[in-house]
């Protein structure tokens, strides 16, 4: 992955007895503006450095065979980002203006548009403490940098959340 700016590359690899064997390498990738940081939180944009479990996906489209569990967003969809929220850093389903947290701060995921066809949570800030960082996935690029999350092509997502299974890490490391 990357340090100090939002390119990175991704690869997956899979452990088989005591060998590990790349699956994909080598696909560029975006990540946050400050790149891969062990300095995140609510209030940054870095991409957190770290091992975190792979613990769901969701999209805007059909699931398209994930290995994990998957949801399909609609204008009902959210990821809670409001600290004073006791659903801080979790997955919630609520009518726009009828959520118990404060909407404004938490993200409403159909309204993202293409990049959440497809995402993976990572599970940062498992623990939900408030303000630790929320809403982190490996998502659908659109070319930019992004708020702290992962984003690749949608080709190569599909073949990912096809890949993962219950257990599968992500490890980001800066260069």
């Amino acid at each position: 992955m990357g340090e100090g700016g939002s390119d990175a590359t991704l690869s997956t690899w899979q452990k088989s007895g005591s060998e590990w064997a790349r699956v994909l390498g080598g696909v560029a990738a975006k990540v946050g503006p400050p790149g891969i940081s062990s300095s995140y939180g609510e209030s940054s944009s870095a991409t957190p450095a770290g091992v975190f479990e792979i613990t769901g996906a969701f999209g805007r489209q059909a699931d398209p065979g994930a290995g994990v569990s998957y949801f399909q967003v609609d204008s009902s969809d959210w990821w809670v980002s409001d600290v004073n929220s006791p659903d801080y850093n979790t997955h919630q389903r609520c009518a726009r203006g009828t959520c118990p947290f404060n909407e404004s701060r938490s993200e409403n995921l159909a309204s993202y548009g293409a990049v959440y066809d497809y995402a993976l949570v990572m599970g940062v800030n498992a623990q939900r403490v408030p303000g630790g960082g929320s809403a982190f996935f490996v998502h659908v690029t659109n070319g930019a940098a992004t708020a702290g999350c992962v984003a690749i092509p949608a080709s190569t997502l599909v073949s990912i959340l096809r890949w993962v299974r219950p257990g599968t890490v992500i490890a980001l490391t800066p260069r």
